[in-house]
């Protein structure tokens, strides 16, 4: 540190680092939450209701529908089954065959417990939604939005707001033009670096700093062995 050899590590603006700590909290909430959905499918495969096999997706519309109706006291398939969305290509028929299990009562008391929990981590999640709208309101330095009004399709995780407009007005430009770039990955991006990526001098130091970039030990490993200086120059330069 005394001869400069170190460089200082990288802190973003306060209000950067607020975002940073809601935004955070929103991936911790959703990873507790899919947690919740597995013990979800697993209380129906106890009793043997094989709902997977005709749904995609357990917390969508259909079997939102068909889970509350049994956890409120429906038992009968064919009432069940008349819930499905025209979406789901599979048959009533189908769902109804889906539908044949033993209804134990220990089972359908982990599953109430189980979609309450879910509920419970859902309305946190809504209330991180409010939180990071009104963060990202205070960081809006520009007036225009997004250029297409073209619908982008949104991951069913995303915030339920317009995460897309407030990027723009806060960055200046539409990071979802980018392939493969969606508004929640600009999010995690722009709520770890901030809009602005000056302080590194280089798209080099930018991705090592994401933590793209691939590791060298078996690299330095292989120089020091064959030469012990030079081995020792890459792990000074590495350790910058």
């Amino acid at each position: 540190m005394s001869y400069g050899l170190l460089s200082a590590a990288f802190r973003p603006a306060d209000e950067i680092r607020a975002l940073r700590a809601v935004s955070r909290q929103r991936v911790m909430l959703l990873s507790y939450q899919s947690r919740h959905i597995q013990h979800m499918q697993t209380a129906l495969a106890h009793m043997n209701i094989q709902l997977a096999n005709v749904i995609s997706d357990i917390v969508g519309e259909t079997g939102q529908k068909i889970v509350r109706s049994i956890i409120a006291g429906e038992r009968d398939p064919q009432t069940l089954a008349n819930m499905k969305n025209f979406r789901i290509k599979a048959s009533e028929e189908e769902i109804v065959k889906s539908l044949q299990c033993n209804w134990r009562q220990e089972h359908l008391f982990a599953l109430k417990q189980t979609v309450a929990l879910f509920d419970a981590y859902s309305e946190q999640l809504r209330q991180c939604d409010r939180q990071l709208e009104q963060m990202l309101g205070g960081l809006n330095k520009y007036d225009s939005g997004p250029v297409d009004s073209k619908e982008r399709s949104r991951n069913k995780n995303a915030p339920q707001f317009d995460l897309r407009t407030y990027l723009v007005r806060m960055c200046g430009v539409d990071l979802t033009r980018i392939d493969a770039i969606e508004a929640t990955t600009a999010l995690k991006v722009i709520s770890e670096a901030g809009p602005n990526q000056l302080r590194f001098s280089s798209v080099k130091h930018f991705t090592s700093w994401l933590g793209l970039c691939p590791g060298t030990k078996i690299w330095v490993e292989r120089n020091y062995l064959e030469s012990p200086e030079l081995g020792l120059i890459v792990l000074l330069k590495r350790y910058e």
